[in-house]
C-alpha cells in the first residue's frame, strides 16, 4: 500500500504519508541514486498516475489533498 504521497518531481516521492504528521513517510527514489530503497521507482509512478487524488501538500498545519 503507498496510500497518500506527496510528489517532489517525477523522480522522487514520499509515499506512505501521515496526514497529521509532517515529515512522515517513506521517501522513494530511482534504485540508481538509493539502491537499497524497499520500492521501484516505477511503481510509486504508476500508482501516483492512477491515484492523483491521493496527493497531498502541507498546508502548516497538516496534509491536504492538492487540487487535482
Amino acid at each position: 500500500m503507498m496510500g497518500y504521497f506527496v510528489k517532489r518531481t517525477n523522480e522522487d516521492f514520499v509515499i506512505n504519508i501521515d496526514l497529521n504528521q509532517y515529515g512522515s513517510g517513506y521517501n522513494v527514489v530511482p534504485k540508481a541514486i538509493d539502491p537499497c530503497n524497499a520500492y521501484d521507482i516505477a511503481d510509486v509512478q504508476t500508482y501516483a498516475e492512477a491515484h492523483p487524488e491521493m496527493e497531498v501538500v502541507w498546508d502548516g498545519e497538516k496534509y491536504i489533498p492538492k487540487e487535482v
